[in-house]
């Protein structure tokens, strides 16, 4: 660490205690000195962040490695911890509530409920805007715009891709224009026929991947191994599931299948679902397009009869 930048910490922190009319006795100004270099040094490393930017954070408030463990629905996001601790370096909390505060506002106003399927829309809007209203009102304008040219009509069926250019791109139709450009070529690719059944994997890799190409090839490993895996052998006539882990969960797909084997069996078990058991496909499917809730999904097809 700078020994400059300690420094300067050090004379915030006795300039600071003049102002509240605190005096330091001379025989603990070492050990307060140590506990501060401590503190700046537990900033430094949770916020990932340089000595100076974290030094009038530390002199008014010590260590704050404990925010991400207090406001945890930002631990995903942990930009979130950095900009607040950089930006209101008197009061770092105080401006994670507002955020809390903003967000929630957002959720809950009905002229934005079309967004709520997308929740970081709304903590990018409060994070990012003096207005966030404003903004989600422009996003929605823009999909909308997008949604009804028929140039993209093909697009429509991916209602996601929409949003993404709205939200991520200046020049959204032009964003779009290239994904459609690079779906038509890797469907043209030869290299990947076996996966023209399952043309969602082509827009992925359009959408998602700098170089859909390298994503495509690492699709067909990886379900080539889950395929060829014994501990998956139940699942190879329900080859679909091993396509949804490879492009779905491709940082662990064989404990996304993992799961859904586990899902397949308790659902199985279930006696509410007895009467589903001569349609054991019905289980399949719920494990797998509805992983977070199969049983969820499994109890409205009872109540509503299947679609």
């Amino acid at each position: 660490m700078p020994v400059e930048t300690q420094r300067q910490v050090f004379e915030a922190f006795e300039t600071m205690c003049r102002w509240r009319q605190v005096t330091l006795p001379p025989d603990l100004r070492p050990a307060v000195y140590r506990l501060l270099g401590i503190e700046l040094a537990v900033n430094i490393h949770v916020f990932n962040a340089r000595p100076e930017q974290v030094a009038s954070t530390t002199v008014y408030n010590g260590a704050l490695d404990r925010l991400p463990e207090v406001y945890q629905e930002f631990r995903d996001t942990p930009g979130i911890f950095r900009h607040a601790v950089i930006n209101s370096p008197s009061d770092p909390e105080g401006s994670l509530r507002g955020l809390q505060a903003a967000i929630s506002r957002l959720k809950q106003d009905e002229r934005f409920a079309d967004l709520r399927d997308t929740p970081g829309v709304f903590r990018r809007a409060a994070l990012n805007y003096a207005n966030p209203e404003r903004f989600l009102q422009g996003v929605q304008t823009t999909i909308s715009r997008l949604e009804q040219d028929e140039r993209f009509a093909d697009l429509r069926d991916t209602p996601g891709v929409f949003r993404r250019a709205a939200l991520n791109y200046a020049n959204p139709e032009r964003f779009l224009q290239g994904v459609q450009t690079t779906i038509s070529r890797l469907e043209q690719d030869e290299r990947f026929a076996d996966l023209r059944d399952t043309p969602d994997v082509f827009h992925h890799a359009a959408v998602n991947h700098a170089n859909p190409e390298r994503f495509m090839r690492g699709v067909q490993a990886t379900v080539a191994r889950l395929q060829q895996d014994e501990r998956f052998a139940d699942l190879r006539d329900t080859p679909g599931v091993f396509r949804r882990a490879a492009v779905g969960y491709p940082s662990d797909p064989e404990g996304f299948v993992r799961g859904v084997q586990v899902a397949v069996s308790r659902l199985e078990q279930d006696e509410r679902f007895a009467d589903l058991r001569s349609t054991p496909s019905i289980f399949r499917r719920a494990a797998v397009a509805y992983h977070k809730d199969p049983e969820g999904h499994l109890l409205k097809l009872l109540i509503s009869g299947p679609q």
